[in-house]
């Protein structure tokens, strides 16, 4: 018999009882202390991510803010002139703003403008499995003996790219 990905362990956000769950408890809220209710229910409506094995994470500001403060700690042990933590720290260092400044989650979205905040959250632990790596392989430590022969003679450097295809006549009619 086909299982539906519904009553999947893959997919346990997508289940109706966790969907029930998950907008009762701003309802609940809502009766106690409306404005507050109100607050959770438009924050917590997101019920699926809408990608299989991504799931929704409800406090997802909190958890990058604390990634990115660990991925601007690691990177500490890089040296400060390797391109890498230059363009590392930049990106991270923006992120972090706008999700210390935004609270809305759709604004940190629109803002940083790389998807949902659980695809940036999948983004960071990434680069946080990157670093070590970086630090081992340590791109930036180039041999003094290494070096880079190539030639550019500067008069037939347009003659050495390549040309771009024709465009098809247009046809009369």
């Amino acid at each position: 018999r086909h299982k539906s990905y519904a009553s999947s362990a893959l997919c346990p956000n997508t289940h109706p009882s966790a969907m029930l769950a998950r907008i009762a408890r701003p309802l609940q809220s809502l009766v106690r202390d409306p404005a507050r209710g109100l607050r959770l229910l438009s924050s917590e409506t997101k019920l699926t991510t809408g990608f299989v094995g991504l799931d929704v994470v409800p406090n997802a500001r909190e958890v990058l803010i604390g990634l990115y403060g660990k991925t601007l700690s690691e990177l500490q042990s890089i040296p400060a002139t390797a391109q890498y933590r230059i363009n590392v720290e930049k990106i991270t260092n923006h992120r972090m703003g706008v999700c210390q400044s935004v609270e809305d989650p759709h604004t940190i979205e629109t803002t940083i403008l790389q998807g949902q905040l659980e695809e940036l959250i999948a983004s960071a632990e990434r680069e946080l499995e990157l670093i070590p790596k970086m630090k081992e392989w340590a791109p930036w430590d180039v041999p003094s003996e290494h070096v880079i022969e190539y030639e550019l003679d500067v008069d037939t450097y347009e003659e050495q790219m390549p040309t771009p295809p024709e465009e098809p006549a247009e046809e009369k009619k």
